[in-house]
């Protein structure tokens, strides 16, 4: 907008024959007009490489939140299990019914050996839910595993990325952020070259006027010092 509006008036000037503000606006509609350029890549280069970049790994975020929920899920489980069929062992031990423990064919330890020691009955006892709870045990460790590695998989990819892909951004606003500096200082060029010349035929002209005789008068102050006379 900026950059039309400047060539617009470059080519009144320039029909009105004024060289300095034709010359003026042409540079500026040009510096606009590469400014309007290195904006539009800049704002490519913050679409493309900032904004899809980190949508994307905000994408592989939520598969590890995903993962991460499902094995709070199973921690919460599996320490339910865990809590009851402690609290159920306690009760049994404590009423000394080892009919109720389900013990096994393979238990060949004997009874007295079970209720003078804790730590061993509580290996026998229940070897059903015992085995349940085990699988759930396995089931967390497997997701807390696959937590591991993902998070591991997503650091090391996303370093990767980030080494190559910003260095590439870094290079890429760099040249950007050249062209905008080096418009800008031709810039500072040209108008100190327009001030100097305007300054120059400004002090010519004061010269000029400073070097005419007090008495000088023109033509029309000439005809009526004429007048005057008769």
């Amino acid at each position: 907008m900026m950059g039309e509006i400047h060539s617009k008036m470059a080519r009144i000037y320039e029909k009105l024959r004024v060289p300095t503000l034709n010359d003026a606006h042409e540079t500026l509609g040009e510096a606009f007009l590469n400014l309007k350029t290195s904006c539009s890549k800049m704002t490519k280069v913050i679409t493309r490489d900032f904004i899809k970049f980190f949508r994307y790994h905000k994408y592989e975020l939520g598969a590890i939140e995903d993962l991460l929920s499902t094995w709070t899920e199973k921690r919460a489980e599996l320490s339910t299990t865990e809590k009851k069929l402690r609290d159920k062992k306690e009760l049994l031990y404590t009423q000394k019914l080892v009919a109720k423990w389900g013990l096994g064919p393979d238990c060949t330890i004997p009874v007295d050996t079970l209720l003078n020691n804790k730590v061993i009955a509580f290996k026998e006892m229940l070897p059903a839910e015992t085995h349940e709870a085990h699988i759930q045990r396995i089931h967390y460790g497997y997701y807390a595993n696959k937590i591991i590695e993902e998070f591991n998989r997503i650091n090391k990819k996303e370093e990767d990325d980030i080494k190559s892909h910003f260095l590439k951004v870094a290079r890429d606003s760099c040249d950007i952020f050249e062209e905008i500096n080096v418009m800008w200082a031709d810039m500072v060029a040209h108008f100190t070259q327009i001030k100097d010349v305007v300054d120059t035929s400004d002090e010519k002209i004061v010269k000029a006027h400073a070097q005419l005789p007090e008495n000088t008068f023109s033509k029309k102050e000439e005809l009526a010092a004429m007048k005057k006379k008769r």
